[in-house]
């Protein structure tokens, strides 16, 4: 369901709610994390770089590879410093592959 889609069926059914931290949604194996707020970038900048990618039978919206790398070194947290280090080495190879 496209986002515009779920706020006016959320509408329709008077639910009204404001996310002040991050939503998780799990269900079977999928789990997704929605950050409203995060440092480094602007909702703005990540969806003009968004990326499209298939997830199972349907097409889905990702923050690009470079969005997440600044989201992810703004954090600064260990985690995210381990992430980093695939990150960034998916990045050279991407960089490299396209030479």
């Amino acid at each position: 369901m496209e986002v515009e889609g779920l706020l006016k069926l959320l509408k329709e059914h008077k639910v009204r709610f404001v996310i002040t931290k991050k939503l998780l949604i799990r269900q079977y194996i999928v789990e997704t994390d929605i950050h409203p707020f995060v440092k480094g970038t602007t909702f703005a900048r990540v969806w003009k770089n968004k990326v499209k990618a298939k997830f199972g039978e349907v097409f889905v919206w990702f923050a690009s590879l470079d969005d997440l790398i600044q989201m992810k070194e703004a954090a600064g947290r260990p985690k995210d410093k381990e992430d980093l280090k695939f990150l960034r080495r998916l990045r050279r190879r991407r960089t490299q592959q396209q030479r």
